[in-house]
């Protein structure tokens, strides 16, 4: 499998921290479904809401308390190398130094 085509660590880690919140509220909704015979309806609630609020909560939370993480599926966030223009526009500004060095110097 080439490099483009593979999933690298960093986009793993982020899928499995999205999608843990909505396991959760699955789990949940199933167990009001069988366990409390709650309406279909109320389920879809139950997994929209939960999932939207389990989000945000444990992503607030993680900065707090880093532990809160493990309840993602994955401690820490994803840290992703910078874009190309990013790094060209960097580059750029080096080069751009430079020559304004030499020109001082001159």
């Amino acid at each position: 499998m080439s490099d483009q085509t593979s999933l690298s660590p960093n986009v793993l880690k982020a899928l499995i921290r999205t999608f843990m919140p909505a396991i959760y509220s699955g789990i949940a909704a199933a167990i009001a479904h069988f366990g409390y015979h709650v309406s279909l309806a109320t389920v879809i609630q139950i997994v929209g809401g939960g999932f939207a609020g389990l989000t945000v909560v444990l992503h607030w939370a993680e900065k707090k308390y880093p532990w809160v993480g493990a309840l993602l599926g994955w401690i820490g966030v994803p840290q992703y190398a910078p874009s190309v223009k990013a790094t060209q526009s960097a580059e750029i500004a080096a080069l751009q130094a430079e020559i304004a060095a030499l020109k001082g110097a001159a």
